[in-house]
């Protein structure tokens, strides 16, 4: 199943240029209604369709990778590991408070560095998995450029993460991200059962410092078709601008950006034009 722009992002690709404002104000001069003003306009949607293209093209990419990797042995063996292992210390004591003091708060490496952690030395089950599966989730997490990769068991709990946020070892069914837009791909994807990929466009994520993210996820099923989980993809907020801000064919004044159906700018703009998110 392919993502597309109008049924999975919702996005609507806007192009500002300096030349099109001053046709526009001089639309009562009848030479250049006639002739420059439509030339501007095949212009600008031709642009527009190329940097459409462009991105379909790069979501396409995300959406056969989180198909491929949900269908990958290694992402089955891992979920099951790591959610038998996260039950394991539920018997005991809270996983998100033991989980979140070995990964984020008693980590050696400073914030935004966690996934440099991958051996803690314990000889725990958990830690057993950790060591033997982050290297490469790691290795998949940067080589395809996505922000962070989760695997969440069937009951919510993201009981892994690449990157250790705020959001590592929470439940998306009744904990503090519950209603995030990470919460509500996990439950679309749960509740598919054609298996089908579900996104949400880019809105300001708290375990992120507030920074833009958006979700791609898909449920993993093990070989008797006995729902393990989900996997799920943060996309790359800055991967998405750079493509919006291609200066081909604008100009030094002109822009291309996305903006969701409600008008939230959905990249970045151009640094010389200012339009922050």
């Amino acid at each position: 199943m392919k993502l597309t722009i109008a049924k999975k992002l919702s996005l609507v690709i806007a192009t500002l240029s300096a030349l099109t404002s001053i046709l526009v104000g001089g639309l009562s001069v009848k030479f250049a209604q006639d002739g420059l003003v439509a030339q501007v306009d095949d212009t600008i949607v031709g642009l527009t369709e190329i940097r459409a293209d462009a991105l379909q093209s790069y979501l396409d990419g995300i959406g056969d990778d989180v198909i491929a990797f949900s269908d990958m042995t290694m992402v089955l063996d891992a979920l099951t590991r790591f959610s038998g292992a996260f039950k394991q210390i539920a018997l005991e004591e809270d996983p998100l408070r033991s989980l979140q003091d070995t990964y984020i708060h008693g980590n050696p490496h400073p914030v935004g560095e966690k996934h440099k952690l991958s051996d803690t030395g314990q000889p725990t089950p958990y830690a057993q998995a950790h060591k033997d599966f982050h290297p490469n989730f790691l290795s998949l997490q940067s080589t395809r450029g996505y922000y962070d990769i989760f695997l969440i068991d069937a009951d919510g709990n993201i009981v892994y993460s690449v990157f250790k946020e705020l959001d590592f070892a929470t439940n998306l069914t009744s904990g503090q991200y519950s209603d995030s837009d990470l919460g509500r791909v996990f439950r679309a994807a749960v509740a598919d059962a054609s298996g089908g990929t579900h996104t949400s466009d880019f809105r300001p994520y708290a375990p992120s410092s507030g920074a833009p993210a958006s979700f791609v996820a898909r449920r993993v099923v093990d070989q008797t078709g006995n729902l393990l989980g989900v996997l799920a993809f943060q996309m790359p907020f800055d991967a998405v601008s750079a493509i919006m801000q291609q200066r081909s064919g604008l100009g030094e004044t002109g822009e291309t950006f996305l903006l969701s159906r409600d008008f939230t700018l959905q990249s970045d703009s151009a640094p010389s034009l200012g339009l922050d998110m």
